[in-house]
């Protein structure tokens, strides 16, 4: 990421010095500091651009759990239904069994 942060360099080494540092250490300090931001603090529109490729992927996934929900729905129902069948059959056969062997 490319960082644009607003960084003033001479103000920082100005109040660097006039808390005791020696201009070398303040603009040691200074050069770090804008370094260290640079390389490290994300804009706010690389912020919002981070949001949007991630809402993306987000919405994709869901789309892909809707899809797998859907289809795991209908896998359930056609195992419900079959079941319900042969539980139907089962005991008809049974019922029919103890009607015919009861006479």
């Amino acid at each position: 990421m490319t960082s644009q942060v607003l960084f003033n360099q001479f103000a920082y080494v100005d109040r660097l010095k006039a808390g005791g540092f020696t201009d070398e250490q303040a603009r040691a300090s200074a050069d770090a500091l804008g370094a260290a931001l640079s390389d490290t603090v994300a804009t706010s529109s690389e912020l919002t651009a981070a949001e949007t490729r991630l809402g993306i992927r987000i919405d994709n996934l869901e789309a892909k759990i809707e899809v797998s929900v859907a289809r795991l729905e209908a896998t359930l129902i056609k195992w419900f239904v079959g079941i319900a069948l042969t539980m139907t059959g089962l005991i008809s056969t049974a019922v029919w069994a103890i009607v015919k062997f009861a006479h």
